[in-house]
């Protein structure tokens, strides 16, 4: 108001007119939008009486049931929500738990709620329908916001009406009824259910249980919880009575059904619904008897099993043992089998309802006879019954029909059936309570009839060997051996258009081969596939699908290449990828070393309809597209492998009782080249079908949820990606030339590295170590530069006390060519694209606008160019292929080499499908690529064999040949040693690269941990990767276990950008893994040599995994510490940027330790307690480095004990020393040594022999702790030459030479010690033995120099010399003491003279 005091009278009053009048119109405007707001829903209002009962009714006559008497908030899981699938019977009766009453405010807003189920009231909340736990008189107590969520309009829709949410979230507010019964919420009525309301009464749907024995019910009068259940009463009141709940339960221990669910029934006390039957119960561990339990569902239920004579027998859901009454007329487990069941053992299932749910899906799965005809029908799963009736007729008259079986299962074999004749059948669900007779049975609903027809006579054996061959001119000739069969009389011949597609006759004959035309094209006909049968002379032909088929296709990549295309039967893919999927995840059989590999491949086309595809061990999935988006999925998803170790008992839980959701054995696997498009929830291990311990608590995400070797590459997705398992532990992975519309990150994975791609959601994750190189997302970090000013870091970024930010961000990658792959180009034939070598990229290398229709940069190579291999090809006919000049296509398998594979024509591509694994079974090698321009080795495992040098050596050491214009291209090479045969493996070294300018794509050389023959003496082997060219750039390097410097580095202006690493697991003892020479605990896991002038290295994450040490691979006996995880010479170009580590270590077992991030510097790691000092370890603490260049390091704080993983600031760290060299000649200076001694100085001249003095204190200087451990062997080297040339130059004296020499009784040198100038105080009988390390030496050195003494050393080890440590030498010492001994000698000259 004091505004207006700026106006005038005359303007204040035309204002307030105003402002009344555009209040109005306003408040009008605002009453007409609500008016059309509503009126659409409430035009018309129910027919309802508040006051009667009603059932909540779908068009198809489907009524929603409430699933649950507890409360059901919005994270309930699907089974326990409402769903619409239960009936109301001809006498309008249905089960309580679907009765409903109405309510009605004074809005016009309508609640349901149901009384059975303790008044819950529906709820729509998200995108599901869930439920308050409030009774009614509570209802108007509730907050406003919750009782929103329960009221409805009714909109007024086509017979019946739609029910809207008062407040659901925005696109989720009308109830709409799913394939599988589940009621969710939508965003339209044009996909909403139309519901009526059907009045109903109640009927007593409860049921009790007689034991045929004692002909006694059970009751559950006075039960107290987990006590025995009795077996006691002679009448029916409500102590006897049970509402029963359907349930599914894979948490079991029955023989020979590991992970199945199996259906089981909670009878739950009609009096007390907190008394149920119970099967088994968690009291520190499962507790199996039969109990009553206070929940439903799980252990808390029975498995009902028909017996056939209107009985059922009742067994455990735990261990599916039967169910007996015992001597104390109680429930009790019995281990009486099938064929010994008693009526103790036998129990009528007594109800009031009358109701039996129709059997469905009544099919024949088995080729009929002529005189056979196999049934099956879907199981009834939702009722009780003692079993089922199969009804039979000749006819469709209903008349016709008799009952022909009584069976407990939902199969029957109707036998001894008259040829060439049809039959009719029908079956239905009966409980017989107590009799298989009319009367007091129950019978269900029929199914639909099924007619099926007997064959005329007995078909024959179908053809065996089927060929197939491009004979030129556009025509195949497909071949078979003749039919086994004597009433075989002709061919039929069936093509389909793909291999999962429809089969249609195409021609006959009675011959053993025929000829089929094809076209050319993607329209083309040139890869259909063909199925021969053979035909009786009654005309009844082999069974067609029991046909293997033939195809070009499969021709050319071999039986474990999978083709897959659009007009494929959707439920046949499916079940061929889950089949695949369910082989290559079975721990049982030891599917991550099952040495079975397959590619699965989708031709140009959407898939959106099918499954989400799982993707198991050595299992590689690829579009065939130009480009992604060419091949359309649904979802893809990586369950977690460690999960399939099976229930709660075997030990796969942690302690809040969740599954492990452990993804850290995610390995070998692949995809690329294709788009994940789908939207909504898509996975099949939540609805059982493989997987049946894991569960995806993200199933709208793509969830690549993968360890190492497993690269995802050239993907589009508009789904969140995940890279962990339902946030469990995960430690991943390799993304490169991707593209996500959402986020792609974990948050409890350790590690991940993503390479060339656009991220335009989130990709800030990991717990450990974030690396991006090349990608475009606006969420990494901007801010802070990295030394080297090729990217950003958030490392040292954030306050005090703030969570550890673990993200590196490189702007661009310098130099890469992504990796080639297969596809089908416009004229339908396969061919390679060959991407083109780039620099300084970012982002992805395809999509509109790009190159070649998309693909982007590069090469497109036609097949005829490639020797496509098959499992079984030797290495000599490879080799004879690449001498022919033939680039080489891997097919899925493993391929044993009994010669080196050697690759040496330039420009020369070797590429993987299905992680094709090579395993050298000579003593050289796998392959010997050649030092020549343009290599590509692409997408292959190289698994050591029984001994060889290398599995892989690139080039040849020393040559430094110029490939900078064309560099070799390594790519998605992974290499094993040990783990995967039953024999020991050893490889002294993976992988050796001496060819100048490699990019090294994605390796991940692992010495096994786990599997078979691995020990400390098994799976031998030194280096994981050693770099001896120049010029080497390696992205995204994971390498493990190894027994010597994991990643050696010898070659100049290499680089690393990513680096994970776990220590050896298992050290057999401190003192054999001890490093430059003897001095240093264990060796490091990054080392560049002291040679090296430049070097960059960054985003390194190190791990203490001494698990298994000693040698019984016990970690609570054997201590072992590694002093530093990385090594470097002091250079000036020698950069680290962004390392850590971090322990994995056992924090119950003996002290295991890293010591320092680099050359002494950064806080240690530790986990375990010290066996001596009882010093307990860090456990769980990251700690890291920001960078460390020339001696000084950059270094985060150590933390306080309750300062784990958090950022308390940064200190700098000066003067840090770097290390020396390994495999000094330690033995050949003390041998030297020990021959010097034995000397006798009055043999020799005074100046020769005080040179040989000078000279052996250097050398016993040389061997000290300090020495042995900073050293570079060029300076060791030129002491031990000094001296062995000191020994050579000893001059002997003359024999006149004593009589010159004057000498007095007092001046008479003692033949026992060496003689010293007269100002000299040493006292020669005590050498400095203290600066002698004992352990070096391996003896004690006598320096009185005793005549005739025999020294002893011991043998020297072979070794690559190395190398290493910074600028620091004992040259300055040595120069000095030559000095004062020439000053010495001059100073005598001068006297004598």
């Amino acid at each position: 108001m004091d505004r207006l005091h700026y106006y005038r009278k005359g303007e204040i009053k035309m204002l307030k007119k105003w402002s009344k009048k555009i209040y109005t119109s306003l408040l009008t405007f605002a009453m007409i939008l609500g008016m059309v707001g509503v009126m659409p829903v409430y035009a018309v209002e129910p027919v309802v009486d508040l006051d009667k009962n009603y059932a909540i009714v779908t068009k198809d006559g489907k009524a929603i049931m409430m699933k649950s008497k507890g409360f059901m908030g919005p994270s309930t899981s699907d089974a326990n929500c409402p769903h619409a699938d239960g009936k109301v019977s001809s006498q309008n009766t249905i089960d309580p738990m679907g009765l409903f009453k109405i309510e009605k405010n004074s809005e016009n807003y309508y609640s349901f709620y149901c009384p059975e189920a303790n008044s819950n009231y529906l709820e729509l909340e998200g995108d599901g329908v869930s439920l308050f736990s409030w009774s009614t008189k509570n209802y108007n107590n509730l907050q406003e916001s919750a009782r929103n969520h329960a009221q409805f309009a009714l909109e007024v829709a086509e017979d019946g009406y739609y029910i809207v949410s008062r407040q659901a979230a925005e696109g989720y507010k009308y109830l709409c009824v799913e394939d599988n019964g589940l009621v969710k919420g939508v965003a339209s009525s044009a996909d909403a259910t139309v519901f009526t309301f059907k009045e109903v009464v109640v009927v007593d749907n409860s049921f009790y249980i007689e034991n045929v024995d004692t002909q006694k019910y059970v009751t559950t009068k006075d039960q107290e919880l987990l006590k025995p259940i009795k077996v006691t009463a002679t009448e029916v009141t409500d102590t006897e009575k049970f509402n029963v709940s359907y349930q599914t339960n894979d948490n079991h221990i029955i023989s020979g059904m590991d992970g199945q669910k199996i259906n089981t029934v909670s009878f739950i006390s009609k009096l007390n619904n907190q008394c149920v039957i119970g099967s088994a119960n968690w009291q520190d561990g499962a507790v199996s008897a039969i109990m009553a339990v206070g929940q439903t569902g799980g252990w808390e239920s029975i498995v009902v099993t028909p017996n056939g004579d209107g009985t059922v027998s009742l067994r455990s859901a735990y261990t599916y043992q039967y169910i007996t009454v015992n001597d104390k007329s109680e429930l009790e487990l019995c281990d009486k089998k099938d064929n010994e069941l008693t009526n103790k053992e036998k129990f009528i299932i007594h109800t009031g309802n009358p109701q039996i749910n129709k059997v469905e899906g009544l099919t024949t799965n088995v080729r009929p006879t002529n005189t056979m005809i196999s049934l099956s029908w879907n199981s009834l799963t939702k009722d009780l019954i003692s079993g089922y009736e199969v009804w039979r007729s000749t006819t469709d008259n209903f008349a016709d029909f008799q009952k022909v079986a009584d069976v407990t299962t939902n199969s029957y074999v109707d036998k001894n059936l008259n040829p060439s004749t049809t039959y009719y059948y029908k079956v239905r669900g009966v409980n017989g309570q107590g009799s298989i007779e009319e009367g007091n049975k129950i019978n269900g609903e029929f199914s639909d009839v099924l007619s099926k027809a007997t064959l005329q006579g007995e078909a024959p054996k179908a053809p065996q060997t089927m060929k197939i061959e491009d004979i030129g001119n556009h025509k195949v000739t497909i071949s078979w051996n003749k039919s086994e069969s004597e009433n075989a009389v002709k061919y039929e011949v069936y093509k389909a258009v793909s291999a999962y597609a429809p089969y249609e006759k195409i021609g006959e004959t009675d011959a053993l081969s025929y000829t089929i035309p094809y076209t050319t094209g993607n329209d083309g006909t040139k890869y259909h596939y063909y199925k021969v049968v053979a035909v009786s002379n009654e005309d009844v032909q082999s069974e067609l699908d029991d046909i293997d088929s033939v195809s070009l296709e499969k021709d050319i990549f071999g039986k474990n290449t999978i083709f897959i295309a659009e007009t494929d039967n959707v439920d046949k893919v499916n079940q061929v990828i889950q089949n695949i999927f369910k082989q290559q995840n079975s721990l049982k059989d030891d599917a991550q070393f099952n040495g079975k590999n397959y590619s699965i491949y989708y031709k140009p086309g959407n898939y959106i309809q099918t499954d989400s595809v799982p993707v198991g061990f050595y299992t590689h999935v690829g579009g065939l597209g130009k480009v992604p988006t060419d091949v359309k999925l649904n979802n893809m998803e990586v369950p977690a492998y460690l999960d399939e170790r099976g229930n709660a008992n075997a030990g796969n839980y942690w302690d809040d009782g969740g599954a492990w959701r452990n993804a850290t054995c995610n390995f070998w696997r692949s995809a690329e080249n294709l788009s994940i498009v789908g939207t909504g929830d898509a996975t099949v291990v939540n609805e059982g079908k493989v997987a049946p311990y894991s569960n995806n608590w993200s199933p709208s995400k793509f969830s690549w949820s993968v360890a190492q070797a497993a690269p995802l590459r050239r993907v589009y997705s508009t789904r969140d990606v995940s890279y962990d398992w339902s946030f469990g532990w995960a430690s991943g992975g390799y993304t490169a030339d991707c593209l996500f519309e959402g986020e792609a990150k974990t948050d409890s994975g350790q590690q991940y590295f993503t390479r060339n791609s656009v991220v335009k959601g989130n990709a800030i994750g990991t717990t450990l170590n974030n690396f991006n190189m090349g990608v475009e997302s606006e969420s990494l970090p901007h801010t802070t530069s990295l030394i080297n000013n090729n990217g950003y870091t958030d490392w040292g970024e954030g306050n005090i006390g703030d969570t550890q930010k673990v993200s590196t961000h490189i702007s661009e990658t310098p130099i890469v060519k992504e990796k080639p792959f297969l596809f089908i180009d416009d004229d339908g034939e396969y061919k390679i694209f060959v991407p083109a070598l780039r620099t300084n990229t970012s982002g992805v290398s395809w999509g509109a606008g790009k190159a070649n229709d998309g693909m982007g940069e590069g090469e497109i190579v036609s097949l005829d160019n490639f020797y496509i291999t098959k499992e079984g090809d030797t290495a000599k006919t490879i080799n004879a292929q690449l001498k022919a000049g033939k680039n080489v296509f891997f097919t899925p398998g493993v391929y044993h080499a009994e010669e080196v594979i050697e690759v040496n024509n330039p420009h020369t591509i070797v590429l993987g499908s299905g992680m094709a694994t090579i395993v050298p079974t000579n003593s050289q090698g796998a392959i010997k690529v050649a030092d020549v321009d343009g290599i590509t080795l692409s997408g292959l495992i190289f698994d050591a064999g029984k001994y060889s040098n290398y599995l892989l050596t690139v080039g040849d050491e020393g040559k430094h040949i110029d490939h900078s214009d064309n560099p070799t291209l390594l790519q998605d090479l992974f290499f094993r040693v040990g783990g995967t045969t039953d024999e020991l493996t050893k490889a002294d070294n993976a992988l050796i690269i001496n060819s100048d300018d490699v990019i090294g794509d994605h390796f991940w050389i692992w010495r096994a941990d786990h599997g078979a023959g691995v020990a400390w003496d098994g799976n031998e082997s030194q280096h994981g990767l050693i770099v001896n060219g120049d010029d080497v750039h390696c992205y995204a390097l994971f390498n493990e276990h190894f027994q010597n410097y994991h990643t050696l580095w010898n070659g100049e202006n290499g680089s690393t950008y990513f680096y994970q690493n776990e220590t050896a697991y298992d050290p057999i003892s401190q003192k054999a893994w001890m490093s430059h020479n003897g001095t240093v605990n264990g060796y490091s896991s990054y080392k560049v040599a002291n040679n090296v002038e430049k070097h960059y290295a960054v985003g390194l994450g190190i791990y203490n995994v001494f698990i298994y040490t000693g040698p019984e691979y016990d970690a609570t006996q054997v201590q072992i510490q590694l002093d530093n995880a990385i090594e470097v010479p002091n250079k000036e170009g020698v950069l680290i940027e962004n390392a850590c580590i971090q322990t994995f270590a056992n924090d119950g077992g003996a002290l295991q330790k890293i010591n320092s991030i680099i050359n002494g510097a950064g806080n240690g790691v530790s986990s375990g307690v010290d066996k001596e000092t009882g010093v307990q370890g860090t456990g769980w603490s990251r700690q890291y480095l920001l960078s460390y260049n020339n001696g000084t390091a950059i270094v985060g704080k150590a933390p306080a004990a309750d300062q784990k993983g958090k950022f308390i600031g940064v200190e700098v760290i000066e003067n840090v020393r770097g290390l020396g060299d390994d495999h000094l000649d330690v033995n050949g200076l003390k041998s030297l040594i020990a021959k010097a001694k034995k000397l006798n100085e009055k043999e020799y001249t005074v100046d020769s022999w005080e040179n040989l003095e000078a000279c052996l204190e250097s050398a016993e200087n040389a061997l000290t702790h300090e020495s042995l451990k900073y050293t570079f062997e060029k300076d060791f080297n030129e002491v031990k030459d000094s001296l062995k040339e000191a020994i050579e130059n000893l001059e002997k004296l003359d024999d006149s030479s004593s009589v010159d020499k004057p000498s007095t009784p007092d001046d008479k040198p003692d033949t026992n010690k060496p003689a010293v100038p007269d100002n000299d105080n040493t006292d020669v009988n005590k050498p400095d033995d203290e600066n002698i390390d004992s352990d070096v030496l391996g003896e004690e050195v006598d320096t009185t120099h005793k005549p005739n003494q025999n020294l002893t050393t011991p043998s020297g080890n072979k070794n690559n010399h190395v190398q290493t440590g910074d600028s620091t030498t004992i040259v300055p010492y040595a120069i000095l003491t030559t000095c004062t001994v020439l000053a010495y000698m001059t100073i005598r000259k001068r006297k004598h003279v």
